[in-house]
């Protein structure tokens, strides 16, 4: 009511110990329950234009106020109650009137009802930022990890601009089995340690096929010499090797995969 001249505390609480997300007791809304959060890059605060108690905090999650920080609600992303989809990591909030727009690591959310519903604005964006990429070997197929929207595939049936979400978050990730073109790896760094393994239909639209992991999941950093990879062997389709730590091992079924430089005769068998 004075502009931020004075500042209280609505629940006279600072600090943990924080209760559970959409509680009743106080809880952290800048974190997820584990306590890791992303205040030093993702924050923002916009207050409603009509309801002075109303708020919205931007920064893992969407997190809304509407008694003046008495109780909060996630209602966007991680956690929450009533938004269908937005993406976790909101970076901005923009509240222009009745126009409300708040811009993730997906794209651009727009609301002219105070969050109660939104739209995505992401449809039409002929653009993506991969960090892992491979293509087919016989078809045009290709799959990859974008920088902080999942892992896509597409094949040559499909149509420009179409193509599957088969899941990860932020892998350099991304393999096409060199005979069976549809089937796609990734990395699920933060599921698991294995690598996923899905195939995509050849017509678009059709269900996706999910197959057993991979027991095993490569080096993918963020750091400078720390990116490995699965290749497969130029000569035999079901021979493929991993990069893992500071070792390389081997499979020969994908099912079992072993360390050569620890036991060769084991490795040529598939075995561990």
């Amino acid at each position: 009511m004075n502009k931020g001249d004075l500042w209280t505390n609505p629940t006279g609480q600072d600090g943990a110990p924080y209760g559970p997300i959409n509680g009743e007791d106080d809880w952290n809304v800048a974190a997820y329950s584990s306590g890791y959060h992303q205040g030093y890059y993702n924050f923002d605060m916009e207050v409603s234009p009509t309801n002075p108690n109303k708020f919205w905090i931007a920064s893992i999650r969407l997190t809304e106020s509407s008694d003046g920080g008495l109780t909060y609600q996630s209602i966007g992303a991680a956690n929450s109650t009533r938004l269908d989809y937005v993406h976790a990591d909101v970076q901005d909030i923009e509240v222009r009137e009745n126009d409300i727009w708040v811009a993730t690591d997906g794209g651009i959310d727009y609301s002219d009802d105070e969050l109660t519903t939104h739209v995505a604005l992401n449809r039409g964006i002929q653009a993506a930022h991969f960090w892992g990429f491979n293509t087919g070997w016989n078809k045009d197929t290709f799959t990859g990890g974008k920088y902080h929207d999942g892992t896509s595939g597409w094949s040559e049936n499909y149509e420009e601009g179409k193509t599957y979400n088969i899941g990860g978050v932020e892998e350099a990730s991304g393999y096409v089995h060199p005979i069976e073109n549809r089937k796609l790896l990734y990395r699920t760094h933060y599921a698991s340690n294995n690598t996923s393994v899905k195939t995509i239909p050849e017509v678009f639209g059709d269900e996706v096929i999910n197959h057993s992991s991979y027991p095993i999941r490569p080096n993918e950093s963020y750091s400078t010499a720390e990116r490995s990879g699965i290749y497969f062997d130029p000569r035999y389709a079901n021979h493929s090797y991993v990069g893992l730590e500071n070792k390389i091992y081997k499979s020969t079924n994908q099912d079992q995969y072993c360390h050569p430089e620890l036991d060769r005769e084991h490795a040529q068998q598939g075995d561990q």
